[in-house]
């Protein structure tokens, strides 16, 4: 058995309010998404939602049920729990309450260049996450790549969700796309990891998507990446975990924990080879800090995949700031459409919840008046909290080619992609002054003027990526909101 903390306390609490086990509730019908042929819309979230709001008489019957002429005050076994801690006749403790306000809950991402081992760490993970909770099932890459597509050509294209228990820690599991093609997808997941695993091929090295996916990492704001080497037990890693650490440390995360191991070994055999995969969560459980998500702000969540379902629109994505419960007014605004929704359901992993707080990622069952206008890189929220900009004063450095960027300059007028949350929203470079004065070199920055096709919803000081032609050209900081 494999230990991830010496928090015994929180561990005991825990095992103490787990009754409750994850169960999959029977599947409905799904009905065809919002037509898109672009794939990278298409992050399976396994979505499950009854729309049916009246309470449903339980299948299962209470653990003890005493006959009508037993008295009340017969006395119990010991090994069964004091009056004061039962649960009230016919009331289930909810799961949230003991995986998301029990538990610690966070948000752990998987970044990387393609083929290096990404979605085979996540099957690591998770098998030896279900190893030490009991006899462990056949979790395996196909099981996490979902898409036809997916398992035809091996690669990660819409990403992966999963969930995982680590002693005294709940943890949401995204697994990014890797392939150049596809990553916008890591993009726009990558503003939910409170932590990010780059994960680094002992056999490959160092690729350019290596680089780039922690730059993108940097600017979308993941606090925390560790660095894992996916490498044989005799491979020599030593150069190589001090190349990770020089990259790491250029971009902002110095003093990370690097660790190697065969993700690949621990997912078919984790009772033997699981160390590595311990070694890992122990390291993000030590340098990860416990949280302090205050529940007191407007709510906003950043809209990440869309559904149409029957009657009602279903938006997946984290919860970013707030608290949402069924029967709540909100407001999808963004990409030029505003509209006034109301929450029908919430379901975590195919569990309605009656609150969503900060770090949970959800489906969200929406009434709204236009559901042809929601889109991926709108913002849920409180009604009137989230004005939209679109034009807006930043200062923007561009890249040197060595680094992936450009090898020529741009004039004032130049027309890349900007990223913010889950937007990608193509935009304007306005630069101070005329003639040679309005021109910028790779390796350069400086303060000037972007002017979006649509309008976004900005912050002061939010961090954006700026590509062009399949590649992170550069990175702006927002300075002041113009309109």
């Amino acid at each position: 058995m494999f230990l991830f903390g010496s928090r015994k306390k929180k561990k005991q609490q825990v095992e103490q309010a787990e009754p409750v086990r994850r169960t999959e509730e029977e599947p409905i019908a799904e009905a065809d998404p919002v037509p898109d042929d672009d794939l990278d819309f298409d992050l399976d979230l396994d979505l499950d939602l009854d729309l049916d709001l009246e309470s449903e008489p339980d299948d299962e019957p209470d653990d003890e049920q005493k006959p009508d002429d037993e008295p009340d005050d017969e006395q119990k076994p010991d090994n069964e729990p004091d009056d004061d801690e039962e649960q009230d006749d016919g009331e289930e403790l909810d799961e949230s309450l003991v995986l998301g306000h029990i538990m610690p809950h966070y948000v752990l991402g998987l970044i990387g260049q393609s083929q290096q081992g990404k979605t085979t760490l996540a099957a690591a993970i998770l098998q030896v996450m279900a190893y030490r909770k009991g006899p462990h099932g056949s979790t395996s890459r196909y099981d996490l790549d979902s898409l036809p597509e997916e398992r035809e050509r091996g690669v990660t294209i819409a990403g992966n969700i999963a969930e995982a228990v680590c002693d005294w820690r709940h943890y949401v599991l995204l697994d990014c796309p890797g392939d150049p093609f596809y990553v916008k997808n890591a993009i726009a997941m990558m503003p939910m990891m409170d932590v990010a695993v780059l994960v680094v091929s002992a056999r490959e090295g160092i690729m350019e998507h290596t680089r780039e996916h922690v730059l993108l990492a940097r600017q979308m704001g993941v606090p925390y990446v560790v660095g894992f080497l996916n490498a044989s037990p005799d491979a020599d890693t030593e150069k190589l975990k001090g190349d990770v650490a020089r990259l790491l440390e250029k971009n902002g995360y110095a003093d990370m924990p690097i660790v190697v191991g065969d993700c690949r070994r621990a997912a078919e055999d984790p009772n033997e080879c699981g160390g590595p995969i311990a070694e890992l969560m122990a390291a993000i459980q030590e340098y990860l800090p416990d949280y302090d998500r205050p529940g007191d702000q407007p709510f906003l969540m950043g809209v990440h995949q869309v559904f149409a379902r029957e009657d009602v629109t279903v938006v997946t994505g984290c919860v970013e700031q707030g608290a949402l419960r069924p029967g709540s007014s909100v407001e999808l605004t963004g990409l030029g459409s505003t509209q006034a929704c109301t929450v029908q359901d919430i379901q975590i992993f195919h569990k309605s919840t009656d609150i969503a707080n900060v770090a949970d990622v959800i489906g969200v069952a929406l009434q709204c008046p236009e559901p042809g206008l929601v889109q991926r890189g709108q913002v849920l929220a409180d009604p009137g909290s989230a004005a939209c900009c679109q034009t807006f004063r930043a200062q923007v450095r561009l890249l040197r080619a060595e680094d992936g960027g450009r090898r020529g300059g741009v004039k004032s007028g130049y027309r890349p992609m900007f990223y913010f949350r889950t937007a990608a929203v193509d935009g304007q470079l306005i630069l101070d002054g005329d003639g040679a004065d309005a021109y910028l070199m790779p390796g350069d920055q400086c303060k000037l003027t972007v002017k979006l096709a649509k309008p976004v919803y900005l912050e002061k000081e939010q961090t954006f990526p700026i590509r062009d032609g399949g590649r992170t050209v550069g990175f702006g900081q927002v300075l002041e909101l113009l309109d």
